[in-house]
């Protein structure tokens, strides 16, 4: 019998045409769904920060330029505009949302982007605080938050031994004092404050970073010790901010 080619599948007889066409269908499907399969919590957080830093609205309102589409599950983050991902599509390593038009708060998931290593949401008009959970970004190389209108501390979070500090499957860290409770994510486990004696969270704990912009914002209080400490630190830049040296 001859070889037929359907829809690039080849096989080497005319008695399984039906097969071939399943075939076909299998990697055409696979080819648009499997797609979208970064970590399910990248993918969590940049629907937050869509829906929460006025998504619709980022680069005057272009959908087709921006490409951040949550109703597609066909749509592949590591395509989206400002994004770029590991060799496997599996995280996230690169945000460059320089000038996008964010408008809004950064969500505390952003702890979980794990393997990103370049951070860039300078010239836009996030308010509100860094989230915490910015120190869970241990891979991270390059942060620029630079000329927004962020407030509050740079992360520096005491986490006394007299506090009550629990932990829910999705790594919510509860810290109650006096009867009173907040939420702090990060992405811990108990055993390992145990074997680790965590007592302190701040963004020093980001040990590959090389370059931290945080100018033009207002941001208030002390710029911690344990930043000057990371050696990988090439450069810092707080300036416009109402900040002091903690020594």
């Amino acid at each position: 019998d001859p070889q037929i080619q359907t829809m690039g599948c080849i096989l080497g007889t005319t008695r399984r045409p039906l097969l071939c066409c399943l075939l076909s269908l299998w990697l055409l499907l696979c080819s648009n769904v499997c797609l979208a399969a970064i970590d399910a919590g990248e993918q969590g957080f940049l629907e937050e920060l869509y829906n929460a830093a006025s998504g619709s609205t980022w680069l005057g309102g272009s959908a087709s330029l921006v490409g951040w589409d949550f109703s597609n599950p066909s749509s592949d983050p590591c395509t989206w505009q400002g994004l770029s991902c590991n060799a496997d599509e599996s995280h996230v390593v690169v945000a460059n949302l320089t000038g996008f038009g964010l408008n809004g708060t950064l969500p505390s998931s952003i702890g979980n982007l794990t393997a990103i290593r370049h951070m860039d949401m300078s010239n836009n008009s996030l308010y509100g605080t860094i989230p915490i959970s910015i120190c869970n970004l241990t891979a991270l190389e390059y942060l620029n938050l630079g000329v927004n209108a962020l407030h509050g501390s740079i992360p520096d979070v005491d986490i006394p031994h007299s506090y009550n500090i629990t932990y829910n499957t999705t790594s919510i860290v509860n810290v109650t004092s006096n009867g009173t409770t907040t939420e702090e994510t990060w992405n811990v486990t108990e055993t390992d404050l145990i074997e680790t004696n965590i007592s302190h969270l701040d963004i020093g704990m980001l040990t590959q970073l090389k370059y931290l912009y945080l100018h033009s914002n207002m941001l208030t209080g002390q710029i911690s010790n344990n930043i000057r400490k990371r050696t990988k630190l090439e450069l810092v830049a707080v300036s416009n901010n109402c900040l002091s040296v903690c020594h």
